[in-house]
């Protein structure tokens, strides 16, 4: 992650370069030299930046080549793009995916094309040469990969929600029941790891790309089952998507997945020109229907729905989707904005409260080594609030849970919520559930999988078994 102040971006061949340079030094010197501070011994360590995360403005300016609203913009092949009228202009599409074969983009092609390459006259899209192509072992056709959360979240999954809710041309139009799917998604009680509560679909402009994640994987097929019927079109034709980008971001992938999220994807190609064509609106409106002329969904082939055609590449180099999203670069660069309370000397007072913080870190792991009881690893489950009373039918079961026919009240400490190994773990008695349900579980054994809810937490005896 880099930073930088000012009233406009660096030019990043200039502010990359003492980066690139201390890399390529350390790769010309073999390694790093340091000691083991646990061991004493000598070390020699190799520093790597093999994949860089950026979203497509960024990675166009660190590549030095065309924007992604123009020709020859993605970074990974050579699909041109051509120009499509829209409503309020002209854009660049790339449906040429589907026609005719293409040719993806290599290292070697790239430096060349870059060093022919001028302002004045771009090369397949390269401007020049890029200061991060020269990182050792650094492919600038295959390391700054499509990023998911600009790319998906906000791109693909926005894109199409908006001609869902905003464009009348066909029969994708959702606005007239957009009631009911509010009322779906306001009925919904998420988890505590999930940050947002579901807003409105009329807010969603001001959605958040995590809005845009869980909306994608979670909420807009049972929603749109609200309008749409399972059998609809243009459900099926979604779910190829959701399908594929859950394959995609599975924590362990196998090569299958990638084959069927593959295969998904490209099919989710194939049909958008089909299914999002529309009247020409230049025809006279009295015209019968089996003589209307259709226009080709072209329209809809945007740099980011180009981009998932890539997505099973992407994963092939660089493992699930989530390894090199934004999300986490996202959100850190929140925690560090709310460090900064000034409008002058910016980079100071960051650099000041970060050191603040690292030494409260270095503070908090001294007094876990002397006084383990109040450190942050103490006891692997602290308990929150306590719960009234068990009447005696609940005293039954927990004797037979426990499998032991003595057991009282007297022994038992219940709770209504508890932190387990750092995570905070909440029942259905807890008190403030109206937005929320963190306390159903999914339980396996070796009869099957079953869900259940979390009714309160107990410790037993002096030992605390839980």
């Amino acid at each position: 992650m880099w930073f930088f102040f000012g009233s406009s971006k660096p030019n990043l061949n200039s502010f990359l370069r003492p980066f690139v340079l201390s890399l390529r030094k350390i790769h010309s010197d073999g390694g790093v030299d340091w000691v083991d501070p646990a061991t004493n011994e000598n070390r020699k360590s190799m520093v790597r930046a093999p994949f860089s995360s950026m979203d497509a403005p960024a990675r166009s300016q660190g590549l030095n080549m065309i924007t992604h609203g123009g020709f020859f913009a993605c970074g990974m092949c050579l699909v041109k793009g051509v120009s499509v009228p829209t409503i309020r202009g002209h854009k660049v599409v790339y449906p040429s995916v589907l026609d005719e074969p293409f040719v993806l983009r290599t290292a070697e092609q790239m430096r060349e094309e870059a060093l022919q390459a001028t302002r004045a006259h771009a090369v397949n899209g390269l401007f020049g040469p890029s200061i991060i192509s020269y990182i050792p072992r650094f492919d600038p056709a295959r390391s700054v990969p499509n990023e998911f959360m600009h790319g998906c979240c906000l791109g693909v999954s926005k894109t199409f929600a908006s001609v869902w809710l905003t464009d009348t041309r066909g029969d994708w139009y959702i606005k007239p029941s957009i009631s009911w799917i509010d009322e779906f998604l306001a009925a919904i009680l998420p988890p505590d790891t999930i940050k947002r509560v579901p807003r409105s679909v009329l807010l969603w402009l001001k959605w958040k790309a995590s809005e845009w994640l869980f909306w994608l994987l979670f909420y807009s097929v049972p929603a749109l089952l609200e309008f749409w019927t399972l059998e609809n079109k243009f459900l099926q034709h979604w779910l190829l998507f959701v399908k594929a980008i859950h394959n995609l971001l599975l924590e362990e992938i196998e090569p299958y997945h990638i084959a069927e999220a593959r295969t998904l994807l490209n099919l989710f190609l194939e049909e958008i020109r089909s299914l999002y064509r529309y009247r020409d609106p230049n025809q006279p409106a009295e015209t019968p229907r089996n003589e209307w002329r259709w226009l080709s969904g072209d329209w809809m082939y945007t740099f980011n729905v180009h981009q998932i055609y890539h997505l099973p590449t992407v994963v092939e180099d660089t493992g699930g989707l989530w390894t090199t999203s934004a999300f986490d670069f996202e959100d850190n660069i929140e925690k560090l904005v709310n460090l900064i309370h000034g409008t002058n000397n910016i980079d100071k007072e960051l650099r000041d409260n970060l050191q603040l913080l690292e030494s409260i870190e270095v503070l908090r792991r001294k007094v876990a080594e002397t006084h383990p009881e109040e450190g942050p690893e103490a006891g692997k489950a602290r308990n929150h609030v306590l719960k009234v009373d068990l009447d005696g039918d609940e005293v039954q079961k927990l004797k037979l849970v426990v499998g032991d026919d003595q057991l009282t009240t007297a022994d038992l400490c219940v709770y209504s919520r508890v932190t387990f190994n750092g995570k905070v773990h909440s029942s259905r008695s807890w008190e403030r559930p109206e937005k929320r349900n963190s306390f159903t579980a999914k339980i396996k054994d070796s009869t099957g999988v079953f869900y259940g809810e979390m009714l309160y937490f107990i410790t037993v005896g002096e030992t605390g078994a839980s």
